[in-house]
């Protein structure tokens, strides 16, 4: 996000229910160190009417393969799916670009049920039960999640947009 400020692009976070109940900390999504210290506007749609009516005029939507990602693709907007231990091929949605983990054990996972690392999450429940092979705090990323890099979702987003190799200005910038 914070690298698209400086580009002169304005990004949104959208957050839903689950990001509210489970605490996140809005301030800590804000891009450190801008210059005049400029803020990453943060939504949180009240419906689904609300939700698609972003998704529908955004230039591009990246996330992780979540309902508002596969949403945003059927509404038509350009999307950018990032992938951990779940297979693109299998999950991503119809049109999107995938940015699949670069770890030689992604994907790890058919169902989500059960991860190869047995990161967090009650080892990848996705409701985040706790069991015995649960081995990380379930806010931490994962690490094939975190294995993608920002350069990666720049140089991503460059294509997607067909803008001129601004990467090389980007990587100055704090």
């Amino acid at each position: 996000a914070g690298a698209l400020l400086r580009a002169g692009y304005n990004p949104l976070y959208v957050l839903g229910p689950a990001e509210l109940e489970r605490g996140l900390d809005q301030n800590a999504l804000m891009p450190k160190e801008q210059p005049g210290g400029g803020a990453v506007p943060v939504v949180t749609p009240a419906n689904h009417g609300e939700l698609a009516h972003l998704l529908r005029r955004a230039r591009l939507v990246i996330g992780n393969d979540s309902g508002p990602l596969h949403l945003a693709a059927l509404h038509g907007a350009p999307v950018l799916a990032l992938f951990g231990p779940a297979p693109a091929g299998a999950w991503c949605p119809h049109g999107a670009a995938a940015l699949p983990s670069p770890l030689a054990c992604a994907p790890c996972s058919a169902t989500l049920r059960t991860l190869g690392c047995g990161w967090g999450h009650g080892n990848g429940s996705p409701h985040g039960g706790k069991d015995r092979n649960a081995t990380a705090d379930p806010d931490e990323t994962s690490p094939c999640m975190a294995a993608i890099t920002e350069r990666e979702v720049l140089c991503n987003i460059l294509k997607l947009l067909e803008i001129p190799d601004k990467e090389r200005e980007w990587e100055r910038q704090p």
